[in-house]
């Protein structure tokens, strides 16, 4: 498994709690995208103030969080959460998108 799979891997669980199935389904996270250090994905139109976020591991072990648009083929950031510690992604990801992740 390659750096890339894993860190996504890692994050991946850490956000879903290992229930990508339940993610997908509670958010309607599509289009996912492995990135060197993360992920991205696409949410559906209504489901919360920001179609696109981004999801990256920092060199100080923590996450940065960028909420945007796809606008002309480039990702407008809207709003950026930096040093965001494993333990708090859910959390966080929920208050800023008003999307939860449990049942």
């Amino acid at each position: 498994m390659t750096n890339q799979n894993t860190i996504a891997t890692t994050l991946l669980e850490q956000l879903t709690a290992g229930r990508l199935g339940r993610f997908v389904a509670m958010t309607g996270a599509r289009n996912m995208l492995l990135l060197d250090d993360g992920i991205s994905f696409k949410l559906p139109r209504g489901m919360g103030p920001y179609r696109y976020v981004r999801i990256v591991l920092d060199a100080s072990d923590t996450y940065t969080i960028d909420l945007g648009r796809i606008y002309r083929y480039e990702f407008k950031v809207a709003k950026s959460i930096e040093m965001v510690y494993a333990d708090a992604l859910r959390a966080c990801f929920a208050r800023e998108t008003g999307l939860d992740l449990s049942l």
